[in-house]
């Protein structure tokens, strides 16, 4: 919850542990809002939209919803989703949906890029360009 407030720009308010009895004060104030001012106010002016309310678009909530894990990229990208080579080694957060459809890796600058799935088959016909590591003489 805290990850996700934090995405959004907002914050998160708790009681402190072990205090029933201040909460119970919240509680019974919002009681009594509720059961005499609010009954009094015209509803309809209550909810219009001041400025500090900002809307977020269905992919703005998609994006901040995910969840994250940070993972190791092993050199030899044997693992189900298949990364660039230069996370080759490196530790690098991912942020991905609950399905699993969507997974991005988060760059440093907060930026999300799209990782797919590997496919063993496709990989095998890419034609690569040979690395020399020595030359010879002749």
């Amino acid at each position: 919850m805290e990850l996700l407030a934090a995405r959004i720009g907002t914050t998160l308010n708790y009681c402190e542990p072990y205090t029933p009895t201040s909460k119970s004060k919240i509680e019974r104030r919002f009681r009594t809002l509720k059961n005499q001012w609010m009954a009094a106010l015209d509803m309809r002016g209550f909810f219009s939209e001041p400025e500090q309310i900002r809307r977020l678009s269905q992919e703005q909530i998609d994006r901040f919803f995910l969840l994250e894990v940070e993972r190791r990229v092993s050199a030899d990208n044997h693992t189900e989703y298949e990364v660039d080579y230069r996370f080759a080694k490196q530790r690098i957060r991912l942020r991905y949906s609950t399905n699993m459809k969507e997974v991005y890796i988060v760059e440093n600058d907060g930026a999300l890029t799209p990782v797919k799935l590997l496919n063993k088959q496709e990989n095998a016909l890419i034609k690569r360009e040979k690395v020399y590591l020595y030359r010879g003489e002749g």
